[in-house]
């Protein structure tokens, strides 16, 4: 069996385990553990998420190497 097919039933196993969690949790009458917000509340987080990338991917190599030079 290749990687790409074992990463593919791995990936779809774990959202099928997700998403009967989530049933379960309606069922119960739980509060869910993820909320949409909204399209406004999804676009700023986005933005959040792709600055704190940006900055990783600028100054994470430098970073690292300090560490590693340091160990």
């Amino acid at each position: 069996m290749s990687n790409v097919t074992v990463d593919a039933f791995n990936s779809s196993s774990r959202h099928a385990i997700v998403e009967y969690a989530v049933h379960t949790v309606k069922r119960l009458g739980l509060k869910p553990v993820l909320v949409s917000y909204g399209t406004k509340e999804t676009v700023l987080n986005l933005g959040f998420e792709l600055i704190g990338a940006l900055l990783v991917f600028r100054f994470g190599d430098r970073i690292l190497n300090d560490l590693a030079a340091g160990a």
